[in-house]
């Protein structure tokens, strides 16, 4: 947690045939700003972005300034209050990857090497 800012996602729709250009200008235009965008819940015409800023005002001012962008449909924004993590959930999924890349490493070490 950032003390002293405000963290808030801008969810946005926009085209399919725009969200390219979208995700490079917000990189573009608010890259000290932006966290991260997290791309799991981005559908084709849809992106959001995670956000921080000193205060509401500048909230408020990136908020008008990406609804101004010709491509973009609608954009609104949530303040962050709380961030909730599933540890349970990473972990095990952390696990069931490594887990299945052991065979393949250890399967490579076996054929790469003439001693066995």
């Amino acid at each position: 947690m950032m003390i002293g800012y405000i963290q808030f996602a801008i969810p946005m729709i926009t085209t399919r045939v725009h969200r390219q250009s979208v995700l490079e200008r917000m990189y573009s235009e608010f890259q000290e700003n932006i966290l991260y965008s997290p791309g799991v819940i981005d559908s084709e015409d849809r992106l959001t972005f995670v956000l921080v800023a000193e205060n509401v005002f500048t909230v408020d001012s990136i908020l008008t300034k990406v609804r101004s962008f010709e491509e973009v449909k609608s954009a609104d924004v949530y303040i962050l209050t709380k961030w909730q993590f599933n540890d349970d959930w990473i972990i095990k999924e952390i696990s069931n990857r490594i887990s299945q890349r052991r065979p393949l490493l250890h399967e490579s070490i076996k054929i790469n090497n003439p001693i066995y």
